[in-house]
């Protein structure tokens, strides 16, 4: 099992999705979580847990983007870590929250496990 170190980038998307407005080693952004789903399958990987995110070696510093994981409950998913630009609270990478998997904005991003 392999955990990337680095969040996915634009420029590493954009070879997915050409259409996909930047190409820059800046993580990808504003991709909700089936775009997510499907970038993983076509990289032949997947999303984290909860679980592999928390035992990460920076799953609790402070965070500066939130992070997709790869389950939730009902009809929400799970996103991880927080974000600098709202409040200081969710700089705090154990905060979690649950959001609609069509939820995409600048503070989203993701990272792949390869089993």
């Amino acid at each position: 099992m392999i955990i990337s170190k680095n969040l996915v980038t634009n420029t590493e998307y954009k070879l997915f999705k050409p259409n996909h407005l930047f190409d820059d080693d800046n993580p990808v952004t504003d991709i909700n979580w089936y775009e997510a789903e499907e970038y993983a399958k076509f990289k032949e990987c997947r999303l984290l847990t909860e679980k592999e995110w928390l035992e990460m070696p920076n799953g609790y510093i402070y965070a500066r983007i939130w992070e997709w994981m790869s389950h939730g409950r009902d009809n929400f998913k799970l996103m991880r870590g927080g974000c600098w630009r709202i409040y200081e609270d969710y700089c705090k990478s154990p905060y979690k929250i649950h959001n609609f998997p069509t939820f995409k904005n600048k503070n989203v991003s993701f990272r792949l496990l390869k089993d």
